[in-house]
């Protein structure tokens, strides 16, 4: 579920065949888009779900146009079983090749983020093959940050989904390094100014 604290509803009396159609009139407005997402994560129907699925498509356009991109939610609905197959396809990343890890016997906050650092902002190990390396882009690059965000939050819904409480230290861990990364590279860079943002809740 996605929150932010207590929420305003502009469009709480508004039915979902009236909001599609406010949809339509905002097709352009990645800020207009994404307040009538927000007001049908409250609702369960389908047609609900299919419209709030058309919108996060047409804000990812948007922001892709602008060279940006929404900030990936760490968010597991799915429960347990339910795991990212990207995550297993390769065995290493740049991050992990650069020293980049989790855990009791990883490093401390303040050199993870300093790895996280170099690999935004410098040249990255290839691993894998050319095609893979070819989809981290350049560095300082809205696809550099957004491939690093995706990875860890990838990790971070994977391990929610098992439910194993040994792993809370390691999802602790990738949650304050995206909200680094966040912070650091994203805000005010590659969200477009979108003053409606739907920073997503990472509990289950």
């Amino acid at each position: 579920m996605i929150t932010n604290g207590i929420e305003e509803r502009p469009h709480f009396n508004l039915l979902t065949r009236e909001l599609d159609e406010l949809v339509a009139q905002s097709w352009d407005s990645a800020n207009a888009l994404l307040v009538v997402a927000k007001e049908l994560l409250h609702r369960d129907r389908k047609t609900a779900e299919r419209l709030r699925e058309r919108i996060i498509s047409r804000v990812t356009e948007i922001l892709e146009n602008q060279h940006g991109f929404l900030w990936p939610s760490t968010a597991a609905p799915l429960g347990p079983g339910h795991l990212d197959p990207d995550v297993f396809r390769h065995d290493r990343s740049p991050l992990n090749a650069m020293g980049y890890s989790v855990g009791l016997e990883g490093p401390t906050d303040e050199n993870r983020q300093a790895i996280l650092d170099a690999a935004y902002q410098g040249v990255i190990p290839p691993v894998n093959s050319a095609e893979y390396m070819s989809r981290w882009g350049n560095a300082k690059t809205s696809s550099r940050l957004e491939k690093m965000a995706n990875l860890i939050a990838s990790n971070v819904r994977n391990k929610k989904r098992q439910g194993d409480p040994a792993f809370q230290l390691a999802i602790d861990e990738w949650e304050r390094d995206l909200a680094y990364l966040k912070k650091a590279y994203y805000d005010g860079h590659y969200d477009s100014g979108l003053k409606f943002f739907p920073w997503p809740d990472t509990s289950l």
